[in-house]
């Protein structure tokens, strides 16, 4: 991804009330020499009342409307740093609004330390008869984790609003290479098999985790081959490139002790991962040679599990 085009996307912020969103999105936007804007502070603006009156006198399914209306309008600007509110993510809507325009950074912060920084504040969801006691902060965070930790880069919010600016930027600023490797007889996905292996094709297939790369900040090097020594020789050359390796072995999996031993002796973070879950498949397939040596296993989710590993070797 070349200068301009990071620059013209926008940058999401995203986490629970009290992470930080706001403060550390104008530390930010000062450093990166962008703008700032609050979704919080644009509803109030919508609604010409504070967000405490808003839920009060027209209710959250009102304010869930006015804050789609605030993500919309973010998302058609550029080179915005966005404080999102802290359910906001959990409209379909806005998801594919960030999606599209942004890359999201989930700031990741201890119970302990949302619970002491929201009691007590007047923010909406802790006020009224269902004040924030901790099991309800715990209830609340258990429905919005997920989405939060599908952000694109997550960084731990429980330090200083500069310490953690500083390292939003350093994995902003530092691209990883990660190698894709996909095993024999995924050169025919989409017509093999389609009721076991789906019908993507693998050129769709690796047109989405190109996607997937630029919206992460990482370059691919992606490599398909029928041929074990192949795959063998690719690790080999890529060694010195390559921070890490996403890898489909395909049959492979239950047999290369050669392939087992080019990624264990490339000494880099390596991850599995299929289209189907193996351990449901035939008795022959359910057992790999590569996951030991491998950091993490994803399958069953088809070309998700892919997302999913390139999620985990981006960090």
């Amino acid at each position: 991804m070349n200068v301009s085009d990071m620059r013209a996307r926008n940058i999401y912020l995203t986490g629970f009330m009290g992470c930080g969103k706001s403060t550390v999105g104008r530390v930010l936007a000062a450093r990166l020499g962008r703008g700032f804007l609050d979704t919080d502070q644009a509803v109030a603006r919508r609604a010409r009342r504070p967000i405490p009156r808003i839920f009060k006198e027209l209710g959250e399914p009102a304010f869930r409307r006015f804050e789609e209306d605030a993500v919309r309008d973010a998302a058609g600007m550029r080179g915005l740093v966005v404080a999102l509110g802290g359910g906001a993510l959990l409209s379909y809507r806005n998801q594919k609004l960030v999606g599209l325009s942004g890359t999201t950074i989930y700031l990741e912060c201890p119970e302990k330390t949302l619970f002491r920084r929201c009691a007590g504040e007047g923010r909406p969801l802790a006020m009224g008869p269902a004040s924030l006691s901790k099991k309800r902060l715990r209830a609340l965070l258990a429905v919005r984790k997920q989405g939060y930790l599908e952000a694109d880069i997550t960084v731990s919010a429980g330090r200083t609003p500069s310490q953690v600016v500083q390292a939003i930027m350093r994995k902003l600023k530092t691209p990883k290479n990660i190698l894709v490797l996909h095993g024999p007889n995924l050169n025919v996905l989409g017509a093999r098999q389609p009721d076991i292996y789906g019908n993507m094709t693998l050129a769709e297939l690796n047109g989405k985790l190109k996607n997937a790369a630029k919206r992460l900040r990482i370059k691919l090097k992606i490599f398909q081959s029928n041929h074990e020594g192949s795959l063998i020789d690719h690790i080999h050359k890529n060694g010195t490139w390559t921070h890490g390796i996403l890898i489909n072995p395909a049959a492979y999996t239950h047999t290369s002790i050669a392939l087992r031993d080019a990624i264990e002796g490339s000494g880099l973070p390596a991850v599995e991962v299929h289209l189907t879950n193996i351990r449901k498949r035939e008795s022959f397939r359910r057992k790999s040679v590569i996951a030991p040596v491998c950091e993490a296993q994803f399958m069953g989710k088809g070309w998700l599990s892919y997302l999913e590993g390139l999620r985990f070797l981006a960090g």
